[in-house]
């Protein structure tokens, strides 16, 4: 399990499980007491190849998209399946 930090918080775990031809990525909440169910299983993204499964995706409440986000974030950071490209957004 990787520990991610957010604000220096430990507040997630990622587990990476890499099969054959696909690796998953699994976020989990970490086992802090502010959590209501520290160490919970929140999403996971599946990379088959070709590319990714989002699971489960229905419809995303602000909690959830920063939930994935964070999974986003660490996958971006540590896989190769995006060029590492710098975005800058101005406002």
């Amino acid at each position: 399990m990787k520990r991610i930090f957010v604000a220096g918080k430990h507040e997630y775990n990622i587990e990476v499980i890499e099969d054959d031809d696909t690796v998953t990525y699994k976020l989990y909440y970490s086992d802090n007491t502010h959590w209501n169910f520290p160490n919970t299983f929140i999403t996971k993204i599946i990379d088959n190849g070709s590319g990714i499964d989002l699971m489960p995706v229905t419809s995303l409440d602000y909690s959830d998209a920063f939930d994935l986000h964070i999974l986003l974030a660490y996958i971006h950071k540590t896989a190769k399946i995006v060029d590492k490209i710098e975005v800058t957004i101005e406002l």
